[in-house]
């Protein structure tokens, strides 16, 4: 059982970040950051970081009204421009979580103890937002649902229209050595940092999830999402049928009470999008769209869900009875092709030279959890094979007597295990 930490005041002071000149150090309107309490102040820019088109957009970008990653990020006391440089801990929000997630949950203070106590390097921690659309993007990477995986992992080697890397790293005083950049998440969070980690392995040393969807079909293929798909059918089906109609089926909507039809409609955002019109690609006056657009599935089966943005459909990989059809051309194969046992078929050498750490709640309302330990036995049998031995077993958090480990009740017993994980990780201090 992790420590319990006395959560210290975590009122946050934050102030506007503009963009300026791509010189680091030069004509860059940076924040003030203000000491509150004893703890410096948390840096936010309210419009969140603009990405190139390509990596921008999303079919929620006019819903959101800017292109963009919302952030909050902790600097450790000392800070100065100019000054030292820090190593950098992203931190990715879980589903329906924001920007303020594990600030909310103490990280502040769990932070400045830690770095005081000498239990962790100082580090900067950025937080970004994952709630776009339906309540979580699911970090993926088409162009219909998002660039959210090549926004935060990538680098494209500008500051001012790059990646969230080059962003932070542009004006902020990061170690911009690989060794002193991490990423890690809860949930959703924990699926987007290691698909991220996986498919940009060379800016990240190390990696960590806590019960995160990480084994889509579960360790017999028969688990993972499978399960929720019947659950939701079984909690629509109020007449005992077995199934609901079709009209049943199309009108499924999201409600914030009705957190698992909106989880998976979340998913479906991102891993099963497409275009149904590409003469409507011609309204963004770039022909680099029409190319672009090609990374997602065409498909004009009657299942379908129409999101805001009216010319972007995405499908559920489901039928009206909760089965899965799992032919070459399914909208079950889509989904599995952002699996990360997939993604890292992909890129079979990403976790050579990577620590990896997972962690689990005692129970999770949808399974992830379970998700993350298939994985971890996997992805440890899959390094064995590559002559890499370690033991991957997620450290499990079970909660106190009468009182269990769910959902993101207990993230702030977490924190210091993931602070310290990564930080042992990254180098020595000069």
């Amino acid at each position: 059982m992790f420590k319990n930490i006395i959560i210290i005041s975590t009122v946050l002071l934050t102030a506007l970040l503009f963009f300026g000149c791509s010189d680091r150090g030069t004509n860059i309107d940076r924040p003030d950051y203000t000491i509150r309490n004893g703890y410096q102040g948390v840096f936010t820019n309210d419009g969140g970081h603009l990405f190139p088109t390509y990596l921008g957009f999303s079919m929620f970008s006019s819903v959101q009204k800017v292109p963009g990653i919302n952030y909050k990020i902790y600097i450790p006391q000392g800070y100065t421009i100019g000054g030292e440089r820090y190593p950098v801990l992203y931190l990715l929000s879980p589903f329906r979580g924001n920007e303020y997630y594990y600030l909310n949950r103490g990280l502040v203070a769990i932070a400045d103890k830690m770095i005081a106590e000498g239990q962790i390097k100082p580090m900067i921690i950025v937080c970004l937002d994952g709630s776009a659309g339906y309540g979580g993007t699911f970090y993926g990477d088409s162009y219909s649902g998002g660039k959210y995986a090549e926004a935060i992992g990538d680098k494209l080697g500008l500051w001012n229209e790059g990646t969230v890397i080059d962003y932070f790293d542009g004006v902020f005083e990061t170690d911009t050595v690989r060794a002193a950049r991490a990423i890690s998440g809860f949930g959703m969070g924990g699926y987007g940092a290691m698909r991220i980690a996986i498919a940009h392995s060379e800016n990240f040393s190390s990696v960590s999830a806590v019960s995160a969807p990480l084994d889509f079909d579960g360790a017999a293929g028969a688990g993972g999402f499978k399960p929720l798909f019947q659950e939701l059918i079984n909690i629509l089906d109020t007449a005992g049928r077995g199934y609901i109609t079709r009209a049943e089926y199309k009108d499924v909507d999201t409600s914030y009470d009705k957190p698992l039809r909106t989880m998976l409609l979340a998913a479906a955002c991102s891993f099963s999008p497409h275009y149904y019109d590409f003469s409507g690609i011609s309204s963004y006056g770039d022909s680099a769209h029409a190319a672009v657009a090609s990374d997602t599935v065409v498909l004009s089966d009657t299942m379908t869900y129409i999101n805001p943005e009216a010319f972007i459909r995405f499908h559920l990989p489901f039928d009206t009875a909760g089965n899965v059809y799992e032919g070459p051309d399914s909208i079950w194969t889509k989904w599995m092709s952002n699996n990360v046992q997939s993604i890292l078929q992909n890129h079979p050498d990403a976790f050579d030279n990577m620590a990896v750490k997972m962690f689990t709640l005692a129970d999770d309302e949808y399974g992830f959890n379970t998700q993350t330990v298939d994985f971890a036995n996997y992805l440890e049998g899959y390094l064995s094979g590559r002559g890499i031995t370690g033991d991957l077993t997620p450290l499990e958090f079970d909660g106190y007597e009468g009182y269990p480990a769910t959902s993101g009740q207990f993230i702030y017993d977490i924190l210091p295990a993931i602070l310290k994980f990564h930080s042992d990780n990254f180098p020595a201090q000069q």
